[in-house]
């Protein structure tokens, strides 16, 4: 007798322990349920949080955009750096500094083009490039002049409306081949290429470099009364 009520007690311990094993286990399943509900719901809240988040302003002088090859793709400054082809530092338009704006590149990080102002001048510009060299530019001034100009090799096809008029050049190797309709030059653009362009290059440039921009706005015939040969 005193055997089976041992062997009794023995078997309602046994049935005890794996009772509390068992909800041990479930309670640690349910906090586990728990846990992983509370941080669905706070990385949903969080989640939901940044996206609502409007950032006002920001101020910088430089923004740059790498893809994820670490190549830069796209550049904003307020000063924006010359450009690099071929491994060698050119200026933009005659100018080492004074141009701000949004430049691109392409996959290998050359330079593409991009929409500036220049300093000098108070000029804005969109410029399209190819890998070598700038092939298209659409460009304003500050007083309303405005030019498109498309190059392929030498030749180049201009389309300006200025105080001179509008018209359609088409030049070679520097020089006016085609114009329509003829335009010449009126008297206070020729004041103006005469004091050396100083509007757009405060330095001035020379006779022969403001000679060679003429000649690529206009006939050679029209260049030489405003810009005679120097004696």
């Amino acid at each position: 007798m005193q055997e089976q009520l041992l062997s009794r007690i023995s078997a309602c311990e046994a049935e005890n322990d794996r009772l509390k094993r068992r909800l041990h286990w479930q309670n640690f399943v349910l906090i586990g349920v728990a846990l992983a509900s509370v941080g669905g719901t706070a990385y949903a809240n969080l989640t939901k949080s940044a996206a609502q988040t409007v950032i006002p302003s920001i101020t910088v002088r430089e923004l740059v955009v790498v893809d994820d090859k670490n190549v830069v793709r796209a550049r904003v400054g307020g000063n924006i750096p010359p450009a690099i082809i071929d491994g060698k530092t050119l200026s933009r338009g005659g100018l080492n500094n004074g141009v701000a704006g949004i430049m691109l590149y392409d996959r290998t990080g050359v330079e593409r083009g991009g929409y500036i102002t220049f300093d000098q001048g108070d000029n804005i510009a969109l410029t399209l490039d190819n890998q070598k060299k700038q092939q298209v530019f659409f460009g304003v001034g500050p007083t309303g002049t405005a030019a498109l100009q498309l190059w392929q090799e030498d030749e180049m096809l201009d389309l300006r409306a200025d105080t001179n008029g509008a018209r359609l050049t088409r030049s070679k190797a520097g020089a006016v081949t085609n114009q329509y309709p003829e335009t010449f030059i009126k008297s206070a653009s020729c004041e103006y290429y005469r004091g050396g362009i100083k509007d757009e290059v405060p330095a001035g440039l020379s006779r022969a470099e403001v000679k060679n921009i003429c000649e690529r706005r206009f006939t050679a015939s029209s260049c030489e009364p405003c810009l005679p040969a120097e004696k």
